[in-house]
């Protein structure tokens, strides 16, 4: 999945302490960390300064004013939605937890699988209701901004589908792994990194059949002469598309975006409407040489790969401190079958998940740029990128200059600056790829497709 940087290459840097061939040691470790202190910020300083010009030839300063402002007030939003959810998990693992265990057998029943599921579902009920109002201000957020124009009763109904499709999944992988951990106490780990990593993947496979559905109503792309462009393009780079599909996503916002899903029989590519209606087809296709990217590189198996190597890492973090808390009769849990486990787990949980945030979005941003790359070899057009980057970042409204810390923890793509950039940058001498390797076929008859 980390193939290529930015630029399409990949440099890594070693340090060690200690006398090696060619490392003189101590003292020489010591004046490199001098250099890097003295210098590193000026080189930070002038990478910051060329972003801004190159963003100042493209975007007029009352549109990168006005994305500043709209994408500041959102981390504003997140950073104080965060703090609430964090304390609330806070206050709620405080305490003798083995009360939370036998409240919830009680009502239960006496039966410890209901009881998780109460203790889970409460929990998930109670976060959810936590980000409810956050999520309505950002929503009219958007609107007041242009981006979005649905109606607040769709934006709702929206939210209710993603909370239930989204809680369904908390209480089934929640009562799996709970269940694992105590009927098998040594190999539980093994044994939910396995099921849960199947349990993904059938997930992905069934996601663009039975979940994408459920927000957006999908068709074929009427243009036929644009889909026999963009089928021709897939073929020319080894890839089998025999249909693009279009969602109606204008009904919700005036967002282009377009993306990639599916494993095998359900692998697709979809557009949206909006960026059919907006761009011409040269912006179109390259959009699609993007997602095709994607394809060609196996993101999606790339992902769940990483996804299930991280699954097992917090597996065994959430292992350990949960055996603790078993260990300490101060917590008043039982056994590691008690029911009031599910308090820290789905703690644990939550705190993984934010600690996961910058590893996973360092990866995307690796595989983003390695499609961006993949498209230009195969349209081998720079220019028609970076004016499709410009006009999407406009519609959309994009942080084109975050600064370096927001972009390396919340950015799962390259700042439209950087995107650009590489574009601009691009040698098709460093292209694995003949230059514009699918441009011919692109301008060739293409063969009809049955409708």
């Amino acid at each position: 999945m980390i193939r290529w940087s930015l630029d399409g290459s990949t440099t890594e840097r070693w340090i060690a302490v200690g006398k090696r061939p060619g490392w003189p040691g101590k003292a020489g470790l010591n004046c490199f960390l001098l250099a890097a202190t003295v210098f590193a910020p000026a080189v930070l300083a002038t990478e910051a300064e060329e972003l801004a010009v190159l963003a100042s030839r493209h975007f007029d300063p009352d549109f990168l004013s006005r994305s500043a402002e709209y994408h500041q007030y959102r981390l504003q939003l997140f950073l104080l939605q965060t703090t609430l959810l964090l304390s609330f998990l806070l206050l709620l693992v405080r305490g003798t937890l083995g009360q939370w265990g036998r409240k919830a057998v009680e009502i239960a029943g006496g039966r410890p699988w209901l009881a998780r599921v109460l203790i889970l579902g409460s929990i998930y009920v109670a976060l959810a209701l936590l980000r409810l109002p956050f999520s309505v201000v950002r929503y009219h957020h958007a609107l007041s901004y242009g981006l979005r124009h649905d109606t607040l009763q769709l934006y709702l109904t929206d939210w209710t589908k993603s909370f239930l499709v989204t809680g369904s999944m908390v209480l089934i992988v929640g009562l799996l792994l709970l269940g694992l951990f105590a009927l098998f106490p040594r190999a539980w780990t093994v044994i939910a990194t396995v099921v849960t990593g199947l349990l993904a993947v059938v997930l992905t496979i069934l996601a663009p059949l039975l979940i994408d559905p459920l927000y957006y109503q999908f068709r074929p792309l009427d243009n036929k002469a644009l889909e026999n462009r963009l089928v021709a393009m897939a073929s020319c780079a080894g890839l089998v598309a025999d249909k693009v599909l279009v969602a109606n996503a204008s009904r919700r916002s005036s967002s282009v975006n377009a993306y990639f899903t599916g494993i095998g029989a359900t692998r697709r590519i979809v557009l949206y409407d909006n960026l059919i209606e907006k761009f011409s087809d040269e912006e179109v296709a390259m959009v699609f040489a993007h997602e095709l990217g994607h394809w060609k590189g196996n993101h999606i198996r790339q992902g769940l790969s990483f996804g299930i190597l991280g699954l097992f890492i917090g597996l065994v973090f959430a292992d350990r401190l949960l055996r603790r808390l078993v260990d300490r009769p101060l917590n008043g849990i039982r056994s590691r079958g008690d029911p009031a486990l599910a308090v820290p787990a789905y703690a644990i949980y939550v705190l993984l998940m934010f600690v996961a945030l910058v590893p996973s979005n360092m990866i995307s941003r690796q595989v983003e740029a390695e499609a961006d790359w993949t498209a230009l070899e195969l349209t081998g057009d720079p220019r028609t990128f970076v004016e499709t980057r410009v006009r999407i970042s406009q519609s959309n409204l994009s942080n084109v200059l975050p600064s370096k810390w927001v972009e390396f923890l919340f950015f799962g793509h390259p700042s439209p600056a950087r995107r650009i950039r590489m574009a601009e940058n691009y040698d098709p001498l460093r292209s694995e790829l003949p230059a514009g390797h699918c441009q011919e076929s692109l301008n060739s008859p293409f063969p009809r497709i049955a409708s």
